[in-house]
């Protein structure tokens, strides 16, 4: 009986000290550090301006849920959007750039905004700062409106507070030496919208 009990101790020891080596998180870096590690990452995330990624996206708001298949195809100031349903039944097909940007429904109807956010309320009634998707999804905060930026020790955001959505950077991968959002969560008020991506496509360009 003796002897059980010690191997019996002996494998609570183990599965603790296993526990603790997981679960420990390495200490934070100071703040400078931090900083300029999240300077030279976004400027390297910048120098990609033509990009593309497919994924899952779900979107939560009162009374009503979905999820939908998305791919995303940015130029530039050009960008292209597919959104498609259950069994590949496209839902949407949206192109735009900094001057208008226009919407193929799956009844085929057209229907045009001067932004995007006029557009998706037009299409849905509800305001969402869709210009802003582009930055946040790469993981970077929009320009023009101050933003307050949680950094990890990798010097990328845990968290992105902006235009009052809190936008949470759940799991990252690496595409070409260059962390990139793989998993995120944004919230305001009762809207919630949840981005899975699946593949992530980097193309350098020199030209801003």
């Amino acid at each position: 009986m003796i002897l059980h009990m010690r191997h019996f101790a002996l494998v609570v020891l183990v599965l603790l000290a296993g526990c603790s080596s997981v679960t420990q998180r390495p200490p934070d870096l100071p703040d400078n550090q931090k900083q300029q590690l999240w300077l030279s990452h976004q400027a390297r995330i910048k120098t990609f301006n033509d990009w593309s990624f497919t994924g899952r996206l779900g979107l939560r708001v009162p009374k009503r849920s979905g999820s939908m298949s998305i791919e995303w195809l940015q130029k530039k100031q050009e960008y292209t959007i597919y959104l498609d349903g259950p069994f590949g039944t496209s839902l949407a097909h949206i192109e735009g750039n900094d001057q208008k940007v226009s919407a193929l429904l799956s009844d085929g109807e057209t229907m045009t905004g001067a932004t995007p956010e006029d557009l998706m309320y037009q299409l849905t009634g509800w305001n969402l700062p869709v210009s802003s998707l582009k930055y946040w999804v790469r993981g970077l905060p929009a320009p023009g409106e101050q933003a307050k930026v949680t950094l990890s020790n990798d010097g990328v955001p845990d968290q992105i507070i902006q235009h009052n959505w809190q936008i949470d950077y759940l799991r990252f991968s690496d595409e070409q030496g260059v962390k990139i959002p793989s998993r995120i969560r944004a919230e305001s008020g009762d809207i919630k919208i949840t981005l899975v991506v699946n593949d992530w496509q980097l193309k350098y360009t020199h030209s801003p």
